[in-house]
């Protein structure tokens, strides 16, 4: 008998660690897929309309600002809108456009052109 005590005392520790472990990773499994499960969303938001739309940096093509790069404007209108920009001794009409530059800005494209 006292054999058996011997080695349950021995590996009482490891035994204690090994159930902390499991009640650690439940905890976190419980919690990671909480997170990822989303709420249905109500048919009310649904319903209400498209979002509303965020403001967004446009490149104005073929145009140079004072330090030589290209000229940029945020605006919240739609694709489509023209934008006229005066600048460089001269008014320009730009359509602004959903196209995207690698620079994460969007193409404004030049409705007039000079030769």
């Amino acid at each position: 008998m006292s054999v058996v005590l011997d080695i349950l005392t021995g590996s009482f520790a490891e035994l204690l660690g090994g159930v902390l472990l499991l009640l650690v990773l439940a905890a976190w499994s419980r919690r990671h897929w909480r997170s990822r499960t989303s709420a249905p969303v109500p048919a009310s938001v649904c319903a209400s309309g498209p979002p509303p739309r965020q403001a967004q940096r446009y490149t104005l093509l073929g145009t140079h600002s004072p330090h030589g790069g290209p000229v940029q404007i945020v605006s919240g209108r739609p694709p489509g809108t023209v934008y006229t920009h005066c600048g460089e001794g001269r008014p320009r009409r730009f359509e602004l456009t959903d196209v995207a530059l690698s620079d994460g800005t969007h193409v404004a494209e030049p409705l007039d052109r000079y030769v």
